[in-house]
């Protein structure tokens, strides 16, 4: 059968993705880009496929934000098929109620069931890709085409660009989507599904990434807890059981550090007998009676490193993330009326483009024209360079050649535990020779784990920082990243330095033609009094 599917398979048309046998989804699902004629788009699709399918009914399914009706219905009131309407979010979350997801799952199933000539297309509005992609991993796990949660997520998300779930949410709602997913895999076993209400105890919250919202990479985390109020059956409405206070009078800071790092720290601090903020205070004040040399010593080994403090002097610029946001705002700007104008990002590699983006007379590109809006409004962001002075030494870090020193490091580790391995057949005569390896191998072992570990925490930064950008770190890799944003920076001097000596010209100009002007004046003047002094005579 299969074999007999694979013969006679028909290429979908185009604008449209093949998830599974008879279900598509809109390719405009999988960018933020606008279309400029998107009844067009949608009606063109429409008619490939009716003329590949010419006896197919069409069940279509939109995931959409707000009540008023969405563009996807109006682009498909004047063609004959049925339009679904699930929301794209639930309480600003990127997933549905269950009984929800229960219901576009009998739909889907039942519509499918009713014949091989029924289809299903799949379509979202701009922001809710995240939902559609786990309603269509549900679908597949519903209908037994896929197994294993994970894995038919992750299938689901690679089909549009690994950057876009980032640009639509700060949040990662993988681990969430999973609990859903686990929830669809057990309807065989379970005895009641969709999965009754049950209490949930809320022990530990462990926040992975802090979003930096302030430009300061703090935040104060509000945790809400949304369900059905117990005293009115009747009311289905979700309300607010439990809320945090926005506000408390005690304020702590915290900074997130790598997990095996954060725990051996905490194992440390344990051991001193002294509250955190006094111990801050006591090593702020150099007292060397509050803690001990060993104490000192470990205290050290959990300081930021010198490319973490760089990773993080790049992320955290706020006068890097307002010139990127007047970059963004000129392209929308010079792009107005069109399908790119109301971008919400660019690529990394657009910055190199400024200088190519020239105007009529040929004499001023967009970068000469970023530096002039940046000196006339926001003169304080002219120097958002000092904040990247890092960008010059990161340059010259080659990651690969790292990797490479890091496995020849770890081989030459395993070539010495051979080595003692391989002396415990020598007998007598190489009790001393193993006695000195094994001393070495307990140094060499706790310090290439060290390395191994910076290694590691290296790679998740440059990860952080490549995402940081909206870019793909399988795509676009570190050392793209830093010389794009190196470049960049020379640019932006540059330009920024024809500009002030084009003004300097433009002033010493238009003095010495005011001289001049002044000059030509008095000599009128002189003209006019010697013309009138002969007319007295």
């Amino acid at each position: 059968m299969a074999l007999f599917r694979k013969l006679f398979y028909r290429k979908p048309p185009d604008g449209l993705l093949e998830i599974c046998e008879r279900v598509y989804v809109f390719d405009c699902c999988f960018t933020t880009d606008a279309f400029e004629d998107y009844k067009g788009y949608v009606g063109g699709i429409i008619a490939q496929l009716r003329e590949h399918y010419p006896d197919a009914s069409i069940l279509a399914f939109n995931f959409r934000e707000g009540q008023t009706q969405s563009q996807i219905a109006n682009a498909l009131t004047e063609y004959d098929m049925t339009i679904m309407e699930y929301p794209r979010q639930y309480e600003g979350c990127p997933l549905l109620p269950m009984e929800v997801i229960h219901h576009f799952l009998r739909s889907s199933e039942s519509w499918l069931s009713l014949g091989l000539q029924n289809l299903l297309l799949m379509h979202c509005e701009r922001g809710g890709w995240p939902v559609l992609a786990f309603m269509l991993a549900a679908l597949l796990i519903y209908r037994k085409h896929y197994s294993g949660e994970l894995k038919t997520l992750d299938m689901v998300y690679k089909q549009a660009p690994r950057e876009l779930l980032h640009l639509l949410t700060p949040l990662n709602p993988v681990p969430s989507q999973l609990r859903y997913l686990q929830y669809v895999s057990r309807r065989n076993v379970a005895t009641e599904w969709p999965p009754l209400d049950r209490a949930l105890t809320m022990d530990c919250v462990i926040i992975r990434m802090i979003p930096n919202f302030d430009g300061d990479g703090g935040c104060r985390p509000v945790f809400r807890i949304y369900g059905q109020d117990p005293l009115q059956n009747s009311d289905r409405a979700p309300k607010i059981l439990f809320s945090t206070p926005k506000k408390s009078k005690t304020v702590r800071h915290y900074k997130q550090i790598e997990h095996r790092r954060a725990y051996n720290c905490e194992i440390m601090l344990s051991k001193v007998k002294i509250p955190l903020h006094e111990m801050l205070s006591s090593v702020l004040a150099l007292e060397d009676s509050a803690l001990d040399v060993d104490q000192v010593d470990n205290l050290i080994k959990f300081c930021p490193t010198k490319e973490e403090m760089e990773t993080l002097k790049i992320r955290g610029s706020a006068k890097l993330k307002r010139v990127m946001q007047t970059i963004l705002s000129l392209g929308n700007a010079l792009n107005q009326g069109t399908a790119r104008g109301a971008a919400i990002g660019f690529r990394l590699d657009s910055l190199l483009k400024l200088t190519e983006t020239r105007a009529r007379n040929n004499k001023m590109t967009l970068m000469h024209y970023l530096c002039k809006v940046l000196s006339d409004k926001l003169p304080e962001l002219l120097d958002f360079w000092e904040d990247l002075l890092s960008l010059e030494p990161a340059s010259k870090i080659q990651l690969k050649f790292l990797a490479e020193e890091m496995q020849a490091i770890n081989k030459g580790l395993e070539k010495v535990v051979q080595e003692l391995s391989m002396s415990e057949s020598d007998g007598a005569i190489s009790d001393q020779f193993r006695e000195a390896l094994k001393e070495f191998l307990c140094l060499a072992e706790g310090e290439v784990r060290s390395l191994a570990s910076l290694y590691a925490g290296v790679g998740r930064n440059v990860d952080s920082l490549i995402l940081y950008f909206g870019e793909d770190p399988s795509r676009c890799p570190f050392e793209q990243v830093v010389s794009t944003l190196l470049n960049f920076v020379r640019m932006f001097k540059k330009a920024h330095e024809e500009n002030c000596k084009q003004q300097e010209l433009e002033k010493k100009k238009a003095e010495k033609e005011a001289s001049e002007k002044m000059k030509i004046n008095a000599a009128d003047t002189g003209h006019l009094l010697q013309h009138e002094v002969r007319s007295v005579k």
